[in-house]
Order: structure tokens, then sequence, then C-alpha cells
């Protein structure tokens, strides 16, 4: 196990997947957190698009949640930059619930799309699938 420059624990081998989630509402956030650490995931959070956009570049990560309202930077504007960079699975969460915003999140580069309210073992099922090809919550 090593650890990172931002103080997070990894583990080199057989290793935790890291999730980089980002989300202006600090409550939710913590939430998001605890669920995915308690499913066996490695997670780093930030409150806003310009931090989730410097990160997601700057470190490696398995998957990045992104809240589509994101102060600074908006998560379909981080969603876009980040996928003419890289090719991290990429889910948006968010409140609208039309088409038109789940099609423009989706051609911006997202590979899933929820609408809030998630139930957060949904959250972590749909997870799984996505970076183990598995829905089962991980023990």
């Amino acid at each position: 196990m090593v650890t990172t420059a931002r103080g997070r624990s990894r583990v080199v081998e057989g290793s935790l997947r890291q999730i980089l989630v980002a989300d202006g509402e600090q409550d939710l956030l913590a939430a998001v957190e605890f669920t995915l650490r308690s499913a066996g995931y490695d997670v780093e959070c930030v409150l806003d698009g310009a931090t989730a956009l410097a990160v997601a570049l700057a470190e490696e990560f398995d998957l990045v949640i992104l809240d589509a309202r994101l102060p600074r930077l908006s998560g379909v504007e981080v969603c876009r930059r980040l996928r003419a960079q890289s090719n991290v699975p990429i889910v948006i969460q968010t409140v609208l619930d039309d088409e038109g915003a789940r099609l423009r999140h989706l051609e911006a580069g997202a590979d899933d799309y929820l609408v809030r309210p998630v139930p957060l073992t949904e959250l972590v099922r749909r997870v799984g699938v996505i970076l183990d090809g598995s829905p089962h919550m991980r023990s």
C-alpha cells in the first residue's frame, strides 16, 4: 500500500478501485463517499467542477461521478473536457429528468446518467457494473 500526495491510501496490486466524486452539496457528497468506501472503493471528493477536472486529469481514476450542476464548471463541461483527454468511465447525477438533458450529457461523453434522488444502494450497484461487470455489492 502506498500513500499519494493527497494522503489517499492505494493498494498497488489487487488494487482498490479509485473513484472521483464531484458534487456541490457537501452533505450528499459525504453520504456518497461513505457508501462507496463501505462498498470497498477508494474515494476522492471535490466540491466544484474546476477542481474535479484538474484532479481527474492529474491522477488516475477508474471512475468519475459528477453532479450535473457543479459550481465553477458544470458537470457536462467537465465531462466534455475530460472525455477529450481520457477514456475513464463517467457517471452524471442530476435532478434533470428530461430527454434533452440526458442526451446532452451522453453526447458529452457520459457513460451513465442517474436522476436524483438515487438510492445509494443503486449507485453502488451501477458502479459495480461499470467497474467490474457485476451488479453485486462488494463485501
